[in-house]
C-alpha cells in the first residue's frame, strides 16, 4: 500500500530525529532535508522491505497478483495507514477482526500524522453572517463529537471531548487509547504556505524508488533543485 511510504516513512524521520517536519522539512519549513544521509538511509530501509524482506510488494509484483494487497479491506494486508475515511467501509465490510495501533516510536518521539483543512471566512462573501455562524458551529461539543463518531479526531481540546472517545460506537470493541495517542500526538501535514510546495517532488520520486526501480541518488539533485527554488521564490514574497 502507498499509504505506507507516504505517510509512514515521512513519520518515522521526525520520531528519529532526522526531521524536524513532515515530508522532511526543517524546522522553519524553508528546505527539504530528504536528501540528507540519515534521511537516505530511511528510505533504503523501507525499500528493502520490498527488495530483501518482501513483506511489501513491488508495483510490478502487486500488479501481477491482482491488486489485491493494495486494499486494506480485501484481508490480504498485515497493516495499513488511513482516515476517518477509510472506517465506514471497514465497519460495514470488512470480513475479519481489526485494530488500530498508533504511529511507532523512534528515537526520540512517537509522532502521528494530521491532515487540516482549513476554514475561513471570505472578505467578498456576500452571507458573511450565516458563514461565522457555520464557521462557529464547527467548534461546538456538538459538531466535535459528531467528528468522532466518524472517526476524526477532534480539533477542540477539551477534556469532556477526550472522555467521548470511549463513548463513540466506531471505537467500541477497538484499541481506543491508540487513538488517543494519535490525536495527542499529531504532527500538521505541510503544504501550500510553502513556497513552491506543488513543485516539491517528495512523494512520487519515493514511490518510483521503493516500489519501483528508480535510482535512490535521484533524490539528491531533485532536493537541491527544490530547495534552491522555494527559498528565491520565499525571497520574492518577502520583498
Amino acid at each position: 500500500q502507498p499509504e505506507i511510504q507516504m505517510r509512514l516513512l515521512s513519520t518515522k524521520a521526525i520520531a528519529d530525529g532526522h526531521a524536524a517536519n513532515l515530508q522532511y522539512m526543517n524546522e522553519d519549513f524553508t528546505q527539504s532535508v530528504m536528501a540528507t544521509p540519515d534521511v537516505m538511509n530511511d528510505v533504503k530501509w523501507l525499500q528493502e522491505f520490498v527488495t530483501k524482506d518482501g513483506s511489501m510488494q513491488s508495483d510490478a509484483a502487486a500488479t501481477a497478483s491482482g491488486n489485491v494487497t493494495r486494499e486494506f479491506i480485501n484481508g490480504k494486508t498485515g497493516f495499513a495507514i488511513g482516515g476517518d475515511w477509510v472506517l465506514p467501509d471497514l465497519k460495514k465490510n470488512a470480513k475479519f477482526n481489526w485494530d488500530v495501533l498508533p504511529f511507532p516510536r523512534g528515537e526520540v518521539s512517537q509522532p502521528g500524522y494530521s491532515i487540516y483543512g482549513p476554514l475561513s471566512l471570505l472578505a467578498g462573501s456576500k452571507h458573511k453572517e450565516e458563514a461565522f455562524l457555520w464557521l462557529s458551529f464547527q467548534f461546538t461539543m456538538e459538531a466535535q463529537k459528531w467528528k468522532i463518531d466518524q472517526g476524526a479526531n477532534a480539533s477542540v481540546a477539551d477534556p469532556e471531548l477526550t472522555a467521548y472517545y470511549d463513548q463513540a460506537p466506531i471505537w467500541q470493541d477497538k484499541n481506543i487509547e491508540a487513538v488517543k495517542i494519535a490525536q495527542k500526538n499529531a504532527v500538521i501535514q505541510p503544504g501550500a504556505t510553502v513556497p513552491g510546495w506543488s513543485e516539491y517532488n517528495w512523494n512520487n520520486i519515493l514511490n518510483e524508488i521503493i516500489f519501483g526501480e528508480r535510482d535512490i541518488n535521484d533524490i539528491i539533485p531533485e532536493t537541491e533543485a527544490w530547495n534552491k527554488k522555494t527559498t528565491e521564490l520565499r525571497a520574492t514574497l518577502t520583498q
